[in-house]
């Protein structure tokens, strides 16, 4: 029986790689919950449902969870760094949603500078960092929901690796993870229920060991 998952913030840098790589992997549904539907490149869209919607609003994001059966969020400001609020109140509307609708995998997207000896993030980073801290200090408190919160550092434009690695509280590594590897580690992950149960409830670490720092271009 095929695996439902429903990809938030799919229409991101990481969201359409995830996206990518779900749709082209087996016995999986995929749904897509987005605001931009044209976003998504054609040879994908054929190959999954779209859902468009607003990650601010409980009803949408309540209604894009049903019959779905694990969850990953890539919700995120982008490039812009500006005051928000989506990722405390997204994530809200994420652990409602699944309540209502039943469902208990989520892989949430992080920021590694929340793993424990981190260092301080970079001053442009400042004004969401607040909300982002929120959103992991939320789901942190929730228990009846099986979540692994996948703490990234930089993420890179490079190609895939294969070398990526992952480990609790920590980089396993470099500061520098690419963006098909956290994509294939999200996707595989969260439809592999031993991976989740052995991290869940986890901050987990990631980085790609055969690169260096390469800042997104």
């Amino acid at each position: 029986m095929a695996i439902k998952l429903l990809v938030l913030g799919g229409t991101g840098m990481l969201g359409l790689i995830v996206l990518e790589k779900a749709a082209n992997a087996e016995n999986v549904q995929v749904t897509a919950f987005v605001r931009t539907p044209s976003k998504i490149p054609q040879n994908v869209r054929e190959k999954i449902k779209v859902v468009v919607g607003d990650i601010m609003s409980k009803d949408d994001v309540s209604n894009a969870l049903t019959d779905q059966d694990v969850v990953i969020s890539c919700i995120g400001k982008r490039k812009d760094l500006g005051t928000t609020r989506v990722y405390s109140q997204g994530i809200r509307n994420i652990v409602e949603g699944m309540r209502n609708q039943n469902v208990k995998y989520l892989q949430l997207m992080g920021i590694s500078f929340f793993l424990p000896n981190e260092f301080r993030p970079p001053r442009i980073f400042m004004p969401v960092i607040p909300d982002a801290e929120n959103m992991i200090e939320y789901i942190k408190t929730v228990e009846d929901i099986t979540w692994v919160a996948t703490m990234a550092p930089n993420i890179s434009n490079q190609e895939y690796t294969g070398t990526c690695k992952v480990e609790i509280d920590k980089l396993p590594g470099p500061w520098n993870v690419t963006k098909h590897d956290l994509a294939d580690w999200l996707v595989t992950s969260v439809m592999d229920q031993s991976k989740m149960d052995e991290y869940k409830h986890k901050l987990v670490g990631i980085s790609s060991m055969s690169t260096r720092y390469c800042m997104i271009s």
